[in-house]
C-alpha cells in the first residue's frame, strides 16, 4: 500500500507559528501595532480570512490585544499564555526560561504537596503494592537516563491517582508537561537518579503509613532536590557558575541566594519561601 504523503498545514497555523516567534523574541515587542490585515496579507500571501484566524489564535494565547478603531497590538509579556506549548518553546529557544521554570516549579510544590496529602489517606493496599513494585523497577534503571525518566513520570502519575481528585489531576497536567524536557536533563546529573531514588521510597513509606504529614514533608524534600538539580543544570547550559548548594542547617547568604533566586523560586531574605508558607497556612487550618 503506497503511504499518503503528509498534508500540508493550514495557512493559519504556519502563520501563528510565525507570528508567535516575532513576538516572544522581541522581534515585535509590546505595544507594537500590528499592520492591517490587507497589508500582512500581501506579506505572507495569504488571504484576509487567514489572517482574521492567526489573530483570533494569537488572541487566546495572550499575546494580540484587538480593540475596535484601535487595531491590533502585542501585548505584554505579563498577559501571556505561560503553559501554551508553542509560546513556551520559543521563550526556550530565546534562552529566557529561568523565572518561569521557577514558576512552574512553585506551582508544582502547591498542587503535588496537596496531592500527596490526599493519596495518603485513600490510597489502597492494591496501588501500594503497585507503587513499589514500580519503585523497585525504577532501582535497576537509574543508569538509563530515558527509562528512569519515563518511570520517573509514572510514579508521580500513580500518586496523583492515588489521590482521586480530578481537579487537582487535570491542574498540574499542564505544568507536568511544561517541565518534563528539563526535569528529564537533571536526570543526566551524576547520582540524581539514585538521590532521587531515595526520595521516592521516603514518600512510597509514608504514603504506605497513611501519614500525611511525613507525606507531604518527604515530597518536599523531593521537590526540593528537584528545583537544586534543575538549578544546576540552568547554570551549565547558560556557562555560569554552578549555583552553591547550602547545608541544611544554615541560610543562604544573600549571594548565593540571588543565584537561585530565577530557577527556584525561593523568597528574598525577610520573604517567606513556599515551603515556609505552606507550612504557616496548615498551621493555621488547624488553629
Amino acid at each position: 500500500m503506497t503511504p499518503q504523503p503528509a498534508k500540508p498545514r493550514p495557512h493559519h497555523e504556519r502563520l501563528v507559528e510565525e507570528l508567535t516567534g516575532r513576538i516572544a523574541s522581541g522581534q515585535l515587542p509590546p505595544g507594537t501595532l500590528l499592520p492591517s490585515e490587507i497589508q500582512l496579507a500581501a506579506e505572507f500571501g495569504v488571504s484576509r480570512i487567514v489572517i482574521r484566524e492567526t489573530v483570533k489564535v494569537l488572541v487566546t494565547k495572550g499575546l494580540l490585544d484587538v480593540r475596535q478603531g484601535r487595531g491590533t497590538t502585542v501585548r505584554p509579556e505579563s498577559a501571556w499564555n505561560v503553559l501554551d506549548p508553542m509560546v513556551l518553546r520559543f521563550k526556550q529557544q530565546d534562552g529566557d526560561t529561568s523565572r518561569l521554570y521557577g514558576e512552574l516549579l512553585e506551582a508544582r510544590g502547591i498542587f503535588e504537596v496537596q496531592i500527596v496529602a490526599l493519596a495518603a489517606t485513600r490510597i489502597s493496599d492494591g496501588e501500594l503494592s503497585l507503587l513499589s513494585m514500580h519503585l523497585r523497577r525504577m532501582d535497576t534503571v537509574t543508569g538509563d537516563v530515558d527509562a528512569y525518566h519515563a518511570a520517573d513520570a509514572e510514579f508521580h502519575l500513580m500518586i496523583i491517582r492515588a489521590a482521586q481528585n480530578r481537579v487537582l489531576a487535570a491542574l498540574i497536567e499542564p505544568v507536568r508537561a511544561l517541565l518534563e524536557e528539563a526535569l528529564r536533563d537533571t536526570v543526566a546529573l551524576p547520582g540524581s537518579a539514585h538521590r532521587a531514588q531515595v526520595l521516592h521510597w521516603n514518600i512510597f513509606r509514608a504514603l504506605e503509613r497513611h501519614d500525611r504529614s511525613a507525606a507531604t514533608e518527604a515530597m518536599h524534600g523531593h521537590l526540593d532536590q528537584a528545583a537544586k538539580d534543575l538549578m544546576t543544570v540552568s547554570a551549565k547550559k547558560s556557562g555560569k557558575r554552578e549555583p552553591r548548594q547550602p547545608s541544611p542547617h544554615h541560610v543562604r547568604s544573600e549571594d548565593a541566594l540571588q543565584d537561585s533566586l530565577a530557577i527556584s523560586g525561593q523568597s528574598l531574605p525577610g520573604v517567606p519561601s513556599l515551603h515556609t508558607t505552606l507550612h504557616n497556612d496548615a498551621d493555621e487550618v488547624k488553629q
